[in-house]
């Protein structure tokens, strides 16, 4: 699959699924573009991406080490703010709600709430098809490397491991969106998208820094890391 395009359509797939439009923290969003692109562009990454790379620095960030990994999913957000340039413009036009071309404290404080209600709904799914995107590498690289295929059969038994793994996923990923202070990390962000340290954060800042700041904060890694070691899988 290739990556989504700024002006692309995309139907998402695999493991997660569409925004709901309820009540509650279910409601529509103005992040839920935003967040279904990214879901998608999970799913890309098993193309696009070295395989044996990405497992090597799983199972490096597995053990406790996690600087590869992180450095891919730094060169991901990089990708991630140029094909998703359309919707940061939107945000920005969204929530620079006095239209001076700075994002005041009170401005992004109300992103971020925004942003960490859509993350209720989305980080869910963006965990359980990261997950699946994971298991699937594990198997291509064993069955490339016994010049084999991978066989339907092993990818319908994730997808039922997962299925079963989706109620803790949802519980763990709650439990850690929930401890988070939403204005706490409003402020940090608004330091961090401060590229130039002059105490304002401007357009430019913040379609460059907002998506490897928020990568920081709701890191899907570390939630896959709790998931882990909620069921003794962790490293110990």
């Amino acid at each position: 699959m290739a990556s989504a395009g700024a002006d692309d359509t995309v139907a998402v797939g695999g493991a997660g699924g569409g925004g709901g439009k309820g009540d509650g923290d279910d409601a529509a969003s103005p992040f839920d573009d935003l967040f279904r692109r990214e879901l998608a562009g999970v799913r890309a990454r098993l193309d696009e991406m070295d395989a044996r790379h990405m497992m090597e620095a799983g199972m490096k960030a597995a053990m406790g080490d996690d600087t590869d990994i992180r450095q891919l999913q730094a060169d991901q957000v990089a990708r991630s703010a140029a094909r998703n340039r359309k919707q940061l413009e939107a945000l920005w036009t969204r929530f620079d709600r006095d239209s001076n071309g700075i994002l005041s404290r009170d401005e992004n404080r109300a992103l971020i709430k925004e942003y960490l209600r859509a993350s209720k709904v989305w980080t869910p799914k963006v965990v359980e098809e990261t997950m699946m995107v994971g298991m699937q590498i594990g198997l291509r690289m064993a069955t490339e490397m016994m010049g084999g295929d991978l066989p339907d059969e092993l990818l319908s038994e994730i997808n039922l491991q997962l299925n079963a793994l989706k109620p803790q996923i949802q519980a763990v990923a709650e439990q850690v969106l929930d401890g988070i202070d939403a204005d706490r990390v409003a402020d940090e962000a608004l330091i961090k998208m401060d590229a130039n340290g002059d105490g304002r954060v401007d357009r430019p800042e913040f379609m460059s820094r907002f998506l490897s700041v928020m990568t920081e904060v709701f890191n899907p890694q570390d939630i896959i890391v709790s998931i882990q070691d909620a069921m003794g899988m962790g490293k110990g």
